[in-house]
């Protein structure tokens, strides 16, 4: 066994001599938070809890760890059985319960958390159910210090509350955050805790409560203020994992915390990122997370100010960029329908959000080339990729429907505006979209929000076709 492990043997085995196994290194326990600090932790953070943590993100709201490839490899063998907790999870719980002043047991434990698999909520609810987040909770409580163990259990935690409103609500009212957010202010000169930001973005994702948490203890001002540091900062003119492990964050957080996100800047950063770093794997996508949850906000000028400082032309060059990711290309053609409107959809807030059709933003957007953009995405760029969703527990093709949300953005683009419904004609969007629904009718979960879309455009288009679509007034 390799001798980058030994710290993490040691833990484990000073919990629970049934998880020892034999190794050619000599193991050597330690115990006292001054021994575990005399040694060089962050090593062995870096090389396994973070590595976990720098994959995880969603659609609606952020990418946190997309389970590693060994977790996924053992869940094979059991393929034609029902989901099942990994077995180590119970016993780190087991261990951590029975030596709570131990810390590095803690640690130990913690680091297995992070052994659930979270693209199956039956086992997020089996760890649940073990005490995954009051074993976490716990631990975090009596070393509020340790800003390695405290890094450590919110990201072992975290892969048992993406995308799963009951835990993260669980692990809010323990406490969690708070603990977290005091250990990332305190080192936001520390890569390794200011990378917490797609294990936070876990907390966030359809939880209301804890985007109020965060918000009452100025969360959000400290994850932007890393993109800050790391992005022409003074931490790092560039630093591709904090600023991503923060858009993680913000992709969920800035839900319901959009007047903050607005008023620290992000609206200019998301512009600036996009047009420097839109090349690099998931920037452009978490970011226009972050800034539907912005223009969704009841507050227009919002929308308004994008438009002033550049977005269509950001929202055209992430298209022209990464032209096979799947996520970007949804993200833009997503948000460019958000942007133009009109837009009406169910957010996080008790309001819906209602974004009027502005002429003078379809403007910006058709200048920017945003139609002849759109139709290469939609009808020549085949073999869309996905990038870090493996993680995730949800409808992944239903969720980046970059067909739906590309025909809504060319709908906005056509409406009262013959030139651009001349030129969607022209390359022939009519009989692709016939086709389009026809393939992918009863045939995948994304068929019938590429039906209803395409059946918009089709009507803007004055081709509406009875062959697939309903007939008007009629309810499918």
């Amino acid at each position: 066994m390799h001798c980058s492990y030994i710290l993490f043997l040691a833990f484990v085995c000073s919990a629970s001599s049934s998880l020892c196994e034999t190794t050619s290194c000599e193991i050597s326990l330690l115990h006292s938070q001054s021994e575990l600090e005399a040694i060089d932790i962050s090593v062995s953070l870096k090389q396994s809890s973070f590595l976990r943590k720098h994959s995880l993100r969603s659609k609606s709201v952020r990418e946190v760890h997309a389970n590693r490839v060994a977790a996924r490899a053992r869940q094979d063998e059991y393929a034609t059985q029902e989901p099942t907790l990994n077995p180590s999870v119970v016993t780190a719980v087991e261990a951590m319960n029975a030596e709570p002043d131990n810390l590095a047991v803690q640690m130990a434990g913690c680091e297995a958390l992070g052994e659930v698999d979270s693209s199956s909520v039956d086992i997020q609810n089996q760890a649940a159910s073990a005490g995954v987040i009051e074993a976490a909770a716990n631990a975090m409580q009596r070393f509020p210090e340790n800003k390695y163990l405290i890094t450590a259990c919110t990201g072992g935690v975290s892969s048992s509350l993406l995308f799963h409103q009951e835990n993260g609500l669980r692990a809010g009212s323990l406490g969690i955050l708070n603990l977290t957010f005091a250990t990332y202010a305190a080192n936001m000169d520390d890569p390794a805790v200011t990378s917490m930001g797609g294990s936070i973005g876990c907390f966030f994702d359809f939880v209301n409560e804890n985007r109020a948490i965060a918000r009452e203890l100025g969360g959000i001002q400290l994850i932007i203020q890393n993109i800050k540091n790391n992005f022409h900062g003074q931490y790092s003119d560039w630093a591709y994992d904090p600023v991503l492990q923060s858009l993680y964050a913000l992709s969920s957080g800035c839900w319901t915390n959009e007047d903050i996100c607005v008023d620290e800047g992000f609206s200019e950063l998301a512009i600036q990122l996009v047009h420097e770093h839109g090349t690099e794997t998931k920037i452009a996508e978490e970011t226009f997370q972050a800034t539907k949850a912005i223009m969704s906000h009841p507050d227009d000028s919002y929308r308004q100010h994008l438009a002033q400082i550049g977005f269509a032309d950001a929202l055209v060059y992430a298209m022209q960029t990464r032209t096979s990711d799947q996520g970007q290309q949804d993200l833009a053609c997503d948000n460019m329908g958000v942007f133009i409107g009109p837009y009406m959809a169910p957010t996080f807030r008790e309001e819906i959000a209602q974004n009027a059709f502005d002429p003078e933003i379809q403007a910006l957007a058709t200048e920017a080339g945003a139609v002849a953009q759109i139709l290469h995405t939609l009808m020549e760029v085949g073999g869309m990729t996905q990038y870090a969703h493996e993680g995730f527990n949800t409808d992944l093709d239903a969720n980046y429907n970059y067909n739906a949300d590309c025909m809504r953005a060319l709908t906005s683009l056509a409406t009262d505006n013959e030139a651009n419904r001349n030129i969607m004609l022209q390359a022939g969007l009519a009989p692709f979209i016939v086709q389009t629904i026809q393939n992918t009718s009863g045939t995948t979960s994304a068929g019938p929000a590429i039906q209803s879309s395409g059946c918009s455009a089709l009507m803007m288009l004055d081709s509406y076709d009875l062959t697939v679509c309903p007939a008007v007034g009629t309810v499918t």
